[in-house]
């Protein structure tokens, strides 16, 4: 498969995932209040998009407690983001931020244009430079294609999606001394999209990730030219995965 035909897939197969995903979200709103359900619904999500504003990469990692790196710091990190970047035709140079924990943690957040990385100290103790290459190129290869972005928005779909699902099903456990004394009619149809919606919103939304994340390992190897770098950081990281280490 040609680089331009695995590209086209990822996109469709990306956008296919949104329209279900809005799709699902489009028929709770139906559900709650019918056809003004699903405008209200779609105009709650376009104005939370809209006004969702662009964190700055420096709060997020304040919360990690991450240090800013300098290029004086962190000579030989910022070496390879800085070749990573160029091979990847980013606008700006990503920030690295130390992460002062022990945990097997690497995350990137902002956009092409404002974006940084970080580190954790076990990460920078464990991995050797080859490994520490791919787990970068891997990072860059998420802002390149503006993930992190692609993932807040499938994020607040699926949020929304389960606030809706929860208000609806409030409302008809509220409702249900008024169905038992013949007052009322519940559809349970209705309260069984309510209840599975969440579900079937939460797989989409991991499945979106996990082909973000097999893009990003595919493009990292065509950004290090070192697919054995990768294998080696993956079969250092996934093992520490499994105890609640965090790698994306």
């Amino acid at each position: 498969m040609t680089v331009f035909n695995r590209k086209l897939k990822n996109v469709l197969h990306t956008l296919t995932l949104f329209l279900c995903m809005g799709a699902i979200f489009a028929l709770v709103g139906f559900v709650l209040a019918g056809v003004e359900g699903i405008l209200w619904a779609a105009f709650l999500a376009v104005l939370v998009l809209a006004i969702s504003p662009n964190i700055p990469p420096s709060l997020i990692f304040s919360l990690y407690e991450g240090k800013l790196l300098s290029a004086n710091n962190a000579p030989d990190l910022y070496q390879i983001v800085r070749e990573l970047s160029a091979r990847a035709d980013l606008p700006a140079l990503p920030a690295i931020y130390y992460l002062p924990n022990q945990l097997m943690n690497a995350f990137s957040v902002g956009t092409s244009a404002n974006s940084a990385i970080g580190l954790s100290d076990a990460l920078l103790n464990s991995l050797n430079i080859r490994e520490l290459i791919a787990v970068l190129g891997h990072e860059i290869s998420h802002i390149q294609h503006n993930d992190v972005r692609v993932m807040t928005y499938a994020d607040l779909i699926s949020r929304i999606t389960r606030t809706l699902s929860l208000t609806g099903f409030l409302l008809t456990f509220i409702n249900l001394p008024l169905y038992f004394l013949g007052l009322v009619t519940i559809s349970w149809f209705a309260l069984g999209i309510l209840i599975v919606a969440p579900t079937l919103i939460s797989f989409l939304q991991l499945s979106l990730s996990r082909l973000r994340e097999f893009d990003a390992d595919h493009q990292a190897v065509l950004l290090t030219s070192d697919p054995e770098g990768l294998i080696m950081a993956l079969l250092d990281i996934l093992p520490a995965l499994k105890d609640g280490d965090s790698y994306s």
